[in-house]
């Protein structure tokens, strides 16, 4: 990494990355607790279809780990 982009931008690089970090540190602490849902998308779409929607289209997105639906009430 260093030799592509050099020392500063790799700091730079590391500096933007260190609120990412802390982010993905809390969402794990708050999954351990069992705040934060961990679920299957198939759960997603049933949770979905439960509060009363009709799902037109469902997908996975962003690395494949955040749901996408489009529904109709």
């Amino acid at each position: 990494m260093i030799r592509h982009y050099g020392w500063w931008e790799m700091l730079k690089i590391m500096r933007e990355g260190r609120e990412l970090s802390y982010q993905n540190c809390q969402i794990s602490k708050l999954q351990a607790r069992g705040i934060h849902w961990q679920h299957s998308h198939a759960q997603f779409c049933d949770a979905v279809s439960a509060a009363g929607f009709d799902i037109l289209k469902s997908r996975l997105c962003f690395r494949n780990i955040s749901d996408m639906v489009v529904v109709r009430k």
